[in-house]
C-alpha cells in the first residue's frame, strides 16, 4: 500500500523521505476516501493549457469537506519554502466527484451547487517534476505520498499521465488522459511508436492546409485548390478593435470572438467559433505602416483558447502587407520556389482581411514558421524529443562592434530603473507613431531611422552593457535570439554559435580561422545561398543578420540549418549604393555578398573553400533549371498575377503602371522601377546562364578561385567587370574610421577630390547647393549629393589618422570616439547618431 498514516511531528520531513513510493509498487485504497486519482507531470494537451495538473477523486458515497486539507509537492507542507496549497474553508468535493487542479498558480473556476460561494480561487503554485512526489494531507495530520514520476521505460512525448486503475487499485501510466473524468488505462506505446504517431498527426495537420494554400509538399498547385484570393474575417469587441488600431506600436494581444473563411462570392468555407487573439507584429513593419497610413501587419493565434482549433490545420498566421514589393508576389512565389527546391519553407496565400465586416487590406497570409507541424514538414527526420528552432532578431547585427560613444551611453544608463522594459520589447511603454501620410515614404523612413538609432539600438547597447558585454547572454536573456520551438537543452549550443558566428569578428584571409563547416549542415547552407543569390534576395544572410531562423534536428549531430523567410524587399537595399541597384541583375554568383566574403562569417568560410564553392555552383545550376527558369512555373506566376491584378491595383502601394510589367513580362523592363518580379526573374535567369557558362569555360575574370579577386571594399560585385570599381579614394573609403556602422548612406568617395564622406539621408538638404548648409544644421556637417540622394555629410578621417577624444586623449580612428580630426579641421559628430544600413533592409520587423 502507498498510504502512510502518522501524527504530525518534528520528524515529519525525515519520514516523508522514507515513504515516497516507486511507481512499480504503487497501490491505494479505493473505497470511501479521497485519493489522488491522476497526475500529469508533463501536462497534457486536453487540460490546463498544457501545464502540469493533478486530479483528486472522492470515491465515497458522501461529500468531503475540504477545510483543513492541503496538497504539497516533495518539499512537504512544513518546510519554509513549501508551496503547499490549502483548500478554502467550506469547500467540498461531492460523492464520486473529480477535482482537476492546474498547477503553476492558475485560477480555478468551479461552479457547482455545493460550492456556489467558490466561483474561483488560485490553485497550487508548484509544478510537478519527474523526481517530485505529491503529499495529500488530511486535517488530522495524516497524509498520502505518491511519486516520484519518472518517464515510463518506453519513453514519452506528451499526453502520458500516471493514473489510478480503480479495478486493481494500482497506479499505471496511461496514454489516455482523462482530466476531471473517470480514468481509462491504456497501454503506453513505445517511444518509437509515440514518435511515429506524433509525426502522423503532424502530417495530417499539414495536409489539412494543402487545398487552402493550393500548395502541396513539392510546391505545386493541387486539383481542388482554393481560389487565388479568399476573404478572412474575424469579429471582436469594438472597444478592442479601436485599441488595436489606435495603438499599433504596443503590439499587444486582443481577443477576437470568431473567424471565418469565405470566397469572394460569399461561399462560407470555414467557421471557427472559439475565441482567438490578434496583435500587430514587427517593429519596422508596424512603424512604416502606421506612418504611411497603410494596412497594419498582424499576427493571429487561432488556438489561444481551444488548443485543437486551427484554420485548415494552421494554428497561427502572419498577415503581411507588401509595402516594398509592388508585385505583391514575392512572398507568394518564393516559398513555392523553396518547396520545389526541397528546402524549408512557410506556405503563403493571398487574402482580403476583414474585422467586424470592415475591409482592412489585401494581405499575404503566411503560416508562422514556429509551429511543430511546419518543422516536421521541413525536417521529416527530426527527433520530436530533441530539436530546436531559433528566431534571430536583426537587432543582433554588429554585436561587439559598438563604438566607444555607444558603449559609454549605455554605461551612463546602467542604473536607470525605468528600463527595462526596453524599447525593443512589446508593450504599452512603446512611444506612439506619427502618421505622415501615404506620400511621405522618405519622411517615414527617416523617422524610423531616427527611432532605430536613438531608441532601439541604444537600448540594445544598454542591455549588452548590463550583460557584461557578452553577446550570447544579451541575446538569449532579452529574446533577441529566441527559441521558438523544441526542447529546452540547447542553450550551450546556441551560445557557442552566437560567440563564433554572430559576434563581430571578420575571417582571416580565406577564413582559415573559421570552423563553420563543422557546425552547420553544409548542403542546407549552400542550397540556401544558391536560392538567395539567384533570386537576388540580398536582404538576407548574404549581407547581414536578417530574415532567417536557425534549426537543429538532433543534438548528436549539432549541425545548424538555415530556414529562410520574409522576401518582401526586392533589390539590394542593405548594400546601400545606387550603383548596386543599377546593375543588380549582374550580381556575382561567385561572390554574392555585399562586401568581401571574409566580411561575412556565415558565407565566406564555405564559399572560400574550393570544394564547397563548386558544390554551391552545382546547386545554382539545379535551382535555375528546375525552378527559377522553369517554364511551367513562370506560367503559374503569370496566371497568378492576372488573378490578383484588380486587388493589387486597388490596394495601397499597387499601381497599374508597375503591375502591367507582370502581365506581359519582358526581361528588358526589369529596371523599370520597383523591380517587377517576372521581368526581373527572366533577366536574372539569362544573366545566371551566362555567368555559369563563363565559370565553366574559365572566361570569368574575377572572384574566388577564378583568378583576379574582387577588391574587399567593392560593395556590389558585377561579374562582367574585368577590373575593380575604380575609385580616387583609398580602398573605396572602406577603411576603419570611415566604413563604420551608423550611416544611413555608407561612406562614399567624391571622385573629383578623392575625399571620403559619410552621412545620413536628410530631406532638408533638398535644394541646398552641394557643400552648403541650411539653418540649424549640426556643426561640422553640410549637404552633399551622394548617388542621387541628398545627405547630411561629414568628412571621414584619412586612413591611419588619429581621432581626438572628448577628454583630450588619443584613440585609434576605429574606436568610435565622437570627435574626429581632419585636414579641414575638427568635425564634431557626437550629435550624429546614424543607423547601420538603409531602413529598407529591416524587413522582418
Amino acid at each position: 500500500m502507498t498510504t502512510t498514516t502518522t501524527a504530525l511531528n518534528t520528524n515529519m520531513n525525515r519520514l516523508l523521505a522514507l515513504v515516497s513510493i516507486w511507481l512499480s509498487a504503487a497501490t491505494t485504497t479505493v473505497q470511501g476516501e479521497l485519493v489522488i486519482s491522476e497526475v500529469a507531470p508533463r501536462g497534457s494537451s486536453n487540460a490546463c493549457d498544457g501545464d502540469d495538473w493533478v486530479e483528486l477523486w472522492n470515491n465515497g458515497d458522501e461529500a468531503i469537506l475540504m477545510t483543513g486539507w492541503m496538497i504539497a509537492d516533495d518539499r512537504g507542507w512544513t518546510t519554509p519554502d513549501s508551496e503547499r496549497f490549502e483548500f478554502p474553508d467550506g469547500f467540498e468535493i461531492g460523492a464520486d466527484e473529480y477535482l482537476l487542479m492546474c498547477t503553476g498558480g492558475d485560477t480555478m473556476n468551479l461552479v457547482t451547487p455545493m460550492n456556489a460561494n467558490f466561483t474561483s480561487f488560485v490553485g497550487p503554485t508548484f509544478g510537478i517534476g519527474a523526481e517530485d512526489s505529491l503529499n495529500l494531507v488530511r486535517p488530522d495530520g495524516s497524509f498520502t505520498v505518491l511519486g516520484p514520476f519518472p518517464e515510463p521505460q518506453s519513453g514519452s512525448i506528451k499526453d502520458i499521465t500516471f493514473a489510478l486503475d480503480p479495478s486493481t487499485g494500482e497506479y499505471n501510466f496511461t496514454s489516455t488522459p482523462t482530466p476531471g473524468e473517470p480514468n481509462i488505462i491504456t497501454r503506453v506505446p513505445t517511444e518509437a511508436e509515440l514518435i511515429e504517431e506524433q509525426k502522423v498527426q503532424l502530417a495530417a495537420q499539414n495536409d489539412a492546409g494543402i487545398e487552402f494554400f493550393n500548395f502541396n509538399r513539392q510546391g505545386l498547385p493541387v486539383e481542388d485548390g482554393f481560389d487565388a484570393i479568399v476573404e478572412l474575417k474575424i469579429t471582436m469587441a469594438n472597444s478592442d478593435f479601436d485599441l488595436l488600431m489606435s495603438n499599433p506600436q504596443h503590439q499587444t494581444y486582443f481577443d477576437f470572438q470568431s473567424a471565418s473563411v469565405v470566397t469572394e462570392d460569399g461561399v462560407e468555407l470555414l467557421v471557427l467559433d472559439d475565441p482567438g487573439r490578434i496583435r500587430t507584429r514587427g517593429d519596422e513593419a508596424t512603424f512604416m505602416a502606421s506612418c504611411l497610413g497603410s494596412p497594419l501587419p498582424f499576427r493571429l493565434d487561432f488556438d489561444d483558447v481551444n488548443k485543437t482549433q486551427t484554420l485548415f490545420g494552421v494554428q497561427q498566421i502572419y498577415l503581411r502587407h507588401p509595402l516594398f514589393d509592388a508585385s505583391y508576389m514575392r512572398e507568394w512565389a518564393y516559398p513555392r520556389m523553396l518547396a520545389r527546391f526541397g528546402m524549408p519553407h512557410a506556405r503563403t496565400r493571398m487574402v482580403h482581411f476583414y474585422i467586424n465586416e470592415k475591409l482592412i487590406g489585401f494581405y499575404t497570409l503566411m503560416e508562422i514558421p514556429e509551429q511543430e507541424y511546419v518543422f516536421a514538414r521541413n525536417f521529416p527526420n527530426y527527433n520530436p524529443k530533441n530539436f530546436a528552432l531559433f528566431q534571430i532578431d536583426p537587432l543582433t547585427e554588429g554585436c561587439g562592434q559598438y563604438s566607444q560613444a555607444e558603449l559609454q551611453s549605455g554605461r551612463d544608463r546602467v542604473d536607470d530603473s525605468s528600463t527595462p522594459p526596453y524599447s525593443f520589447e512589446r508593450g504599452t511603454h512603446v512611444r506612439p507613431i506619427q502618421e505622415l501620410g501615404a506620400d511621405m515614404f522618405k519622411e517615414c523612413q527617416a523617422a524610423f531611422a531616427d527611432y532605430k538609432a536613438n531608441t532601439l539600438m541604444e537600448d540594445v547597447v544598454l542591455a549588452y552593457v548590463r550583460h557584461d558585454e557578452v553577446c550570447s547572454d544579451t541575446f538569449l536573456d532579452e529574446g533577441l535570439v529566441d527559441q521558438e520551438l523544441g526542447s529546452d537543452n540547447w542553450d550551450n549550443e546556441i551560445k557557442n554559435f552566437i560567440r563564433d558566428f554572430m559576434s563581430f569578428q571578420p575571417c582571416d584571409p580565406d577564413c582559415t580561422n573559421s570552423d563553420l563547416a563543422k557546425q552547420v549542415d553544409i548542403q542546407n547552407f549552400l542550397k540556401m545561398f544558391a536560392f538567395y543569390a539567384v533570386t537576388l534576395t540580398i536582404d538576407s544572410p548574404l549581407s547581414e543578420v536578417n530574415n532567417y531562423h536557425l534549426a537543429q534536428e538532433e543534438s548528436k549531430e549539432e549541425k545548424w540549418k538555415l530556414v529562410a523567410y520574409d522576401f518582401s524587399k526586392p533589390g539590394s537595399p542593405s548594400c546601400n549604393t545606387k550603383v548596386c541597384e543599377e546593375r543588380l541583375i549582374h550580381w556575382s554568383l561567385v561572390r554574392p555578398t555585399c562586401l568581401s566574403l571574409e566580411e561575412n562569417v556565415l558565407v565566406g568560410p564555405l564559399l572560400l573553400n574550393v570544394t564547397a564553392s563548386t558544390e554551391y555552383l552545382g546547386y545554382v545550376r539545379e535551382f535555375l533549371d528546375t525552378v527559377f527558369a522553369n517554364a511551367t512555373f513562370l506560367e503559374q506566376i503569370q496566371s497568378h498575377a492576372s488573378e490578383i491584378q484588380d486587388a493589387v491595383e486597388s490596394s495601397f502601394g499597387g499601381s497599374a503602371g508597375s503591375f502591367a510589367n507582370e502581365l506581359s513580362p519582358d526581361a528588358t523592363s526589369w529596371d523599370a522601377g520597383g523591380f517587377p518580379l517576372l521581368p526581373t526573374m527572366k533577366a536574372r535567369a539569362e544573366d545566371v546562364e551566362k555567368q555559369l557558362a563563363a565559370i565553366d569555360d574559365g572566361s570569368i575574370a574575377r572572384g574566388p578561385h577564378q583568378g583576379k579577386e574582387n577588391e574587399p571594399w567593392e560593395s556590389c560585385g558585377d561579374w562582367q567587370l574585368s577590373e575593380p570599381d575604380t575609385s580616387a579614394c583609398e580602398g573605396g573609403c572602406k577603411y576603419d574610421g570611415c566604413n563604420m556602422p551608423g550611416w544611413t548612406v555608407e561612406c562614399f568617395c567624391e571622385e573629383a577630390t578623392g575625399v571620403c564622406y559619410r552621412g545620413d539621408e536628410d530631406l532638408s538638404c533638398d535644394g541646398i547647393v552641394d557643400g552648403e548648409r541650411y539653418t540649424g544644421m549640426e556643426d561640422g556637417t553640410f549637404c552633399k549629393l551622394a548617388g542621387g540622394v541628398t545627405v547630411k555629410a561629414s568628412a571621414c578621417l584619412e586612413p591611419g589618422a588619429v581621432a581626438v577624444s572628448n577628454d583630450g586623449g588619443d584613440s585609434p580612428s576605429s574606436s568610435g570616439s565622437s570627435r574626429w580630426s581632419t585636414a579641414a579641421g575638427a568635425w564634431p559628430v557626437a550629435e550624429l547618431l546614424f543607423v547601420c544600413v538603409l531602413v529598407l533592409s529591416r524587413s522582418s520587423w
